[in-house]
C-alpha cells in the first residue's frame, strides 16, 4: 500500500508585473526563536535511489517546456553530485513523473509524494501549469517552479525564510539552488550521500542553515 502527501506552490500575477508565490504558511515574526533559517524536511528516498539514479518522465510539455525542466533537473544533478537523473519516455516506469497542465487559476505547481510500506519515497508526481490567470508563464518562472517542485521530490518541505528557492512566499523569481537547500537534501538522504548501503530515516523535522 502506498501513502502520499502533496505540496503546492501558488502564483499570483499582479498588474505591476510582480510575480508572487504564496501559500497559507506564515513566516515567523522577527525576534521569535523559530525565525532562524531552516528548511522543513519531509522524507527520504528508499531503494529507488540505491543505484544512485532517479528516472523522470515529462508529459504534455512539448519540446520547449521539456527543455526547461531538463535544464532545471540538470542543475540539481550537478549541484548534488551523487544523484543522476535519467530521462525516460515511459511515464509508467518513472520514479518522478512530471506532467504539464493547461492551468487556469493561481496554482502553478504541485508535488504528490508516494511512500512504500517503510515510509520511504518510491514515487513522486509533479504537475506544472503552463498558465496562471490567463498569463503564459515565462521561462524563468517555469524554471523556478520546476526547481522548487524537484526540491519537494528530493525530500524537502518549505523554507522558513524568504529569498530562497524553497520559500513558500517570495516576491522575486529565484533560479539558484542555495547551499542550504543542497545540504538539506543531503541530510534527508544521508544514507546515500554518506556511502550507506541501507536506506534509513533522519531524526529531525527541519534542517538549520549554516551562517554565512
Amino acid at each position: 500500500m502506498r501513502f502520499y502527501i502533496a505540496a503546492t506552490i501558488s502564483l499570483m500575477l499582479l498588474l505591476v508585473a510582480v510575480v508572487t508565490f504564496h501559500t497559507d504558511q506564515a513566516f515567523a515574526k522577527k525576534g521569535d526563536s523559530s525565525s532562524k533559517k531552516k528548511i522543513e524536511l519531509c522524507c527520504a528516498w528508499g531503494n529507488a535511489l540505491d543505484d544512485g539514479v532517479l528516472t523522470f518522465s515529462i508529459k504534455n510539455g512539448g519540446s520547449g517546456l521539456a527543455k526547461i525542466v531538463k535544464l532545471a533537473i540538470n542543475d540539481w544533478e550537478n549541484a548534488l553530485g551523487r544523484v543522476d537523473f535519467k530521462y525516460i519516455k515511459d511515464n509508467a516506469d518513472a520514479d518522478i513523473k512530471i506532467d504539464f497542465k493547461k492551468g487556469k487559476g493561481k496554482k502553478v505547481g504541485k508535488t504528490v509524494t508516494f511512500f512504500d510500506h517503510l515510509g520511504f519515497i518510491d514515487q513522486v508526481d509533479i504537475s506544472i501549469s503552463k498558465k496562471s490567470y490567463g498569463y503564459t508563464l515565462d521561462k524563468q518562472t517555469l524554471e523556478h517552479v520546476a526547481k522548487h517542485e524537484m526540491g519537494h521530490a528530493l525530500g524537502l518541505g518549505h523554507a522558513t525564510f524568504k529569498g530562497t528557492l524553497m520559500s513558500p512566499n517570495v516576491d522575486e523569481i529565484i533560479t539558484k539552488i542555495s547551499a542550504c537547500e543542497l545540504e538539506s537534501v543531503k541530510y534527508a538522504n544521508s544514507w546515500k550521500f554518506n556511502d550507506g548501503n541501507t536506506p534509513n530515516s533522519f531524526n529531525k523535522d527541519n534542517f538549520k542553515c549554516k551562517k554565512k
